[in-house]
């Protein structure tokens, strides 16, 4: 049998529980970034890094201390550990956005990868 035309698509499944008790099931796509619904997970990981990020947005030449910070979308992508993209609305009122990219190793250590304006 040829090799190359043996090719698996392996799909993985991610599993959250919520402090209802509820239990949900969504699939992952394997190698890419997949949507996903914003979880308490999620909020403790970027919260986390909070400061950090503030820090690198003055560097970037941004005025100011972050005074709003709501995270409005989230992408995800299966590594050896996960990757994340967090967007981030940074004014209430205005349309001021950042990406801000998170890798979570195995250990469950977090680490700012990129914060993009």
């Amino acid at each position: 049998m040829n090799m190359r035309k043996c090719l698996v698509k392996i799909n993985y499944f991610r599993i959250s529980t919520y402090s209802l008790g509820l239990l949900i099931i969504y699939k992952m796509k394997c190698g890419g970034f997949s949507n996903s619904e914003i979880t308490e997970e999620h909020l403790n990981i970027i919260s986390s890094k909070k400061e950090e990020i503030e820090t690198m947005l003055i560097k970037k030449g941004r005025n100011g201390k972050i005074e709003h910070f709501e995270v409005v979308d989230i992408q995800q992508q299966v590594v050896a550990g996960m990757n994340y993209i967090f967007k981030i609305k940074l004014q209430k009122d205005g349309d001021e956005h950042v990406n801000v990219r998170i890798y979570k190793n195995l250990n469950n250590d977090t680490s700012i990868h990129s914060v993009e304006i």
